[in-house]
């Protein structure tokens, strides 16, 4: 598990990701996308509920109380022109629902990208095999809603026999389950756009920070619109398109937080690497990290000798190393040094021995994996090792001069 101290290392650095990303302008896009793309698939859901599951008014009653998760205060007028519209069941025929699904696909092609970035996964792929993922994912987009729609009619009808006459336990139920509706489809959601494997803890950790960011900034949102009734008075009729518009983008900035969140945390032994190396520069030392990623050595303990297989490379934290060939002492490295580097990067055997000069030799350890991914999300701190490998090259040169 993780400790209270990665948490909040792993925010901070999240909300750095999200700004060097640029996500401000990616929610701005993907608000624009989600506008066009909701009408179409909330059709596309009241079509199938209503002829696999439920009645018109059944599927219209559901779907609002699931998209009142998202869209407080809102749902009423994108709900009235998808009743209208889905009604109209003879016109849906497989171009209808050709077209629904083709503009759809803007949204998720643009979401696959976005969660690729963010992961810093860069798989390219043809044109027509990316609208083929694209609408792969419309489709299990649409399997998650319907689930969760079908799931809250029933829930709603067991609630309301359970229930309904205790008003106090019946309202606080229903909070608490538009909290668990909005993390269940969240964590289906990310396990479908994140292009890599990894934990569930790390994707519940992410949209856990997203569900209470929603938590906090739905209600706080709804209040400003209805405490400031001439909001967006000058675009006249369409401010409730405005007021949509807004909280659409405003969802999608919490929603790319909480992926950053998930991306960090999956690669949180890298996070932490790069901050202890950060604070040590800056002349100071996390002590409460040091156990999980570094490691403490005594005077004369061997690090690693000539001829062993070179896995990592090591920064200096505290304390030195002695590095000897064939008997004879090359060189004597000191805190903030790196040594190590060449075998890793080679893949190859060491040629020299590393060993501990003074007790309480403190090292952090970076392999080639870790090297890689620091490489892909930060390449000012692997420019900041590379400077220093440069360094140590220029000594070695110069104590070879002298001999």
């Amino acid at each position: 598990m993780f400790s209270p101290a990665e948490l909040s290392i792993v925010f901070v650095e999240s909300i750095k990701s999200f700004i060097k990303n640029n996500h401000i302008i990616y929610s701005a896009a993907l608000a624009y996308y989600g506008i066009f793309a909701s009408i179409p698939m909330l059709i596309l859901a009241a079509l199938l509920l209503v002829g696999y599951f439920t009645s018109s008014m059944g599927a219209i009653d559901g779907l609002k109380r699931i998209i009142s998760i998202v869209l407080p205060q809102q749902q009423d007028i994108i709900l009235k022109e998808v009743y209208t519209l889905s009604s109209l069941k003879g016109s849906w025929g497989v171009v209808g629902v050709i077209a629904c699904v083709w503009s759809i696909t803007p949204l998720m092609s643009t979401l696959r990208v976005v969660f690729a970035n963010i992961f810093k996964e860069d798989k390219r792929r043809s044109f027509f095999i990316g609208m083929a993922i694209d609408v792969v994912i419309v489709f299990l987009f649409l399997l998650i809603l319907i689930s969760l729609v079908v799931g809250e009619i029933v829930y709603s009808h067991l609630l309301a026999v359970i229930f309904n006459r205790i008003p106090f336990v019946y309202q606080i139920i229903g909070l608490s389950t538009n909290l668990l509706i909005s993390i269940v489809a969240l964590i289906a959601f990310f396990y479908v756009l994140i292009p890599v494997r990894t934990g569930f803890w790390n994707i519940f950790a992410g949209v856990l920070v997203t569900s209470l960011s929603w938590s906090v900034v739905k209600p706080t949102f709804a209040y400003f619109v209805v405490a400031n009734p001439h909001f967006g008075f000058a675009f006249g009729s369409l401010k409730a398109i405005l007021v949509i518009i807004l909280w659409v983008y405003m969802s999608f900035f919490i929603l790319l937080i909480g992926v950053e969140f998930t991306a960090n945390m999956h690669r949180k032994g890298i996070v932490s690497l790069k901050y202890l190396i950060e604070t040590h520069r800056s002349g100071k030392i996390h002590n409460d990290m040091l156990y999980k990623y570094a490691r403490s050595y005594r005077a004369d303990t061997v690090i690693f000798q000539s001829g062993d297989t070179a896995v990592e490379m090591y920064y200096i934290l505290s304390g030195a190393v002695q590095i000897t060939e064939n008997g004879h002492t090359i060189s004597e490295l000191r805190e903030g040094h790196i040594f190590g580097e060449t075998g890793m990067l080679l893949h190859s055997n060491r040629t020299k021995t590393a060993a501990a000069v003074s007790d309480n030799t403190i090292l952090l350890p970076i392999n080639s994996e870790d090297f890689d991914t620091l490489s892909k999300n930060d390449p000012q701190m692997v420019l900041l090792l590379l400077k220093e490998i440069a360094r140590k090259l220029a000594r070695s040169q110069v104590i070879l001069f002298y001999f």
